[in-house]
């Protein structure tokens, strides 16, 4: 499947998503997302996975019991349990 066009509905989208989103490129201008759900891929879902991992790690540093994965979180990765925070750092 390839999109050859992408036009945004003038019902849809304002302002603000002309000045997040790059026309030329149909990604978003700070993380580099794409914008259109055809085009999200694996390297969509990493940089998400790994933008998050840092709002979590530093909801980790202002206080534990917001959020704890350094310890007690494994995630299995072949016949291994790996820390979260490897993982991800791994992709």
């Amino acid at each position: 499947m390839a999109l050859d066009s992408a036009e945004k509905l003038s019902a849809y989208g304002d302002d603000k998503f002309n000045r997040v989103v790059d026309s030329g490129t149909r990604a978003t201008r700070r993380l580099h997302l794409d914008a259109f759900p055809t085009r999200i891929h694996r390297a969509t879902a990493t940089t998400v996975l790994k933008k998050t991992v840092e709002a979590l790690k530093f909801l980790e540093r202002l206080d534990r019991r917001y959020v704890y994965l350094s310890q007690p979180w494994h995630v299995t990765r072949g016949n291994k349990l790996v820390p979260f925070y490897k993982w991800v750092d791994g992709l």
